[in-house]
């Protein structure tokens, strides 16, 4: 019942977000969306986490098989997207517009999976997954870090400090902040959830 449940949701949400993006111009959407629309195809081309999907226009169909939620957050990109170029600034989820609740709930559930997941494998094993998923190692602070695309302008940021002699190992995923100029806080956090998802999965 609660498969059914959680599935009519979707459906509702799908339709909701086809619906926001009728009568708008392909060509204007995926430029404001930094993707690529193919006008004798009549297609969109999003790259996603390492992975290129191909989405038909105007009936908004992925070519390929897709998780459903991720499917949702890939809509509401393109609807929300308004061009703004990445800050280059990283911010918590909890700092995100209206994250004060759902999203500083989410940055502890995030660094929980994360620091499991680094528990789990080895340091070669984490790199090796995170470059399949088109994850990018970049310097700073922490000792392992990672840039995702999960789309064009919405880049996902892992920081990891492994486990010594004193401490447990700790991480962080963060966010550009720019990111309220394509996704909601609540699509924000299907977005990490996906990815925990993944990572859980590798």
């Amino acid at each position: 019942m609660i498969k059914n449940d959680e599935n009519r949701a979707f459906l509702n949400m799908k339709r909701d977000a086809i619906a926001m993006l009728a009568g708008k111009n392909p060509a204007d959407i995926a430029q404001n969306a930094g993707v690529t629309y193919d006008a004798e195809s009549n297609c969109f081309r999003l790259p996603s986490l390492g992975k290129m999907y191909v989405l038909t226009y105007p009936d908004y169909v992925f070519q390929e098989e897709i998780d459903q939620w991720h499917y949702l957050t890939l809509l509401h990109y393109l609807n929300l997207s308004d061009g703004t170029e990445l800050s280059g600034k990283l911010c918590a989820f909890g700092d995100m517009p209206d994250g004060l609740v759902r999203g500083t709930n989410f940055d502890r559930t995030a660094s929980a999976a994360l620091e499991k997941f680094v528990a789990g494998h080895s340091e070669t094993e984490i790199r090796n997954i995170f470059q399949k998923m088109g994850g990018k190692i970049i310097s700073g602070k922490a000792d392992l870090g990672v840039c995702l695309s999960y789309l064009p302008r919405v880049p996902l940021t892992v920081n990891i400090w492994f486990a010594d002699e004193e401490f447990p190992p700790s991480a962080r995923l963060l966010v550009d902040r720019s990111i309220r100029h394509y996704l909601t806080i609540e699509d924000a956090v299907a977005v990490g959830d996906y990815l925990l998802r993944r990572l859980k999965e590798a």
